[in-house]
């Protein structure tokens, strides 16, 4: 090997400290950017998992809010007015007893149902149980080409649209605290959209109706729902 002159060996020792600095700062920003990243990662993870738990969060209120909040709300009867709600599947759970051309309105048909309590029929007090529950599908009779209503050949009417679901329900001390001649022996009454929202129906126009019927347990149809003897 040839040998370096002093001089040489000088600047290549300041080359090489130079040279290492260079690779140490190199290798250092290196590991500061590896770590940043490393950092951000995290962040992200962290970030991640946050919105995983949020999302999983809002999925399982969005399964059971509107359905909550479609029975705690929607369904609601009347405010205060009335302690009934919406009895969601009668359709399948109650028995139809009787449909027939709506005798108090010339222009609608009703089908009424009952649930079991109400189709054991009235006991020795000639009154339907507590817990007996009524539902009156209010339909609109269909129109002619005059506008008037549409009669079958039987001479019934043609059922048009559903325009109400009526609901009565029997439980103790219910209607107390309305006017005498409003009160129908712990019957209390509802008016319901054929959605199951609210109709907002004056519902003291139902009460009058029936409150004169004492000898029936307020009830027109009560004469259907007594047992085969």
């Amino acid at each position: 090997m040839t040998a370096l002159a002093p001089g040489d060996r000088s600047d290549r020792q300041l080359h090489s400290a130079a040279a290492r600095r260079a690779l140490h700062a190199a290798n250092g920003g290196e590991r500061r950017t590896i770590m940043t990243g490393l950092s951000l990662c995290r962040v992200i993870a962290v970030a991640g998992a946050a919105a995983v738990l949020a999302l999983a969060s809002c999925r399982s209120s969005s399964v059971a809010g509107p359905v909550s909040e479609a029975t705690s709300a929607s369904l609601q009867a009347v405010g205060s007015d009335t302690p009934i709600v919406f009895p969601a599947g009668y359709g399948e759970r109650f028995e139809n007893y009787l449909s027939l051309d709506r005798v108090q309105n010339d222009d609608q048909i009703i089908r009424l149902f009952a649930n079991e309590l109400a189709m054991r029929g009235p006991g020795r007090d000639g009154k339907l149980p507590f817990g007996s529950v009524l539902v009156g599908e209010v339909y609109k009779a269909r129109r002619n080409a005059a506008g008037g209503v549409s009669v079958s050949q039987l001479g019934r009417r043609l059922r048009g649209d559903l325009a109400l679901i009526a609901v009565m329900q029997r439980g103790e001390g219910f209607g107390q605290r309305h006017a005498p001649e409003l009160q129908n022996g712990d019957w209390e009454f509802a008016a319901f959209k054929p959605d199951g929202s609210v109709a907002g129906k004056n519902l003291d126009s139902c009460r009058a109706c029936h409150a004169p019927l004492t000898t029936n347990n307020h009830v027109f149809s009560i004469e259907h729902l007594m047992p085969h003897r």
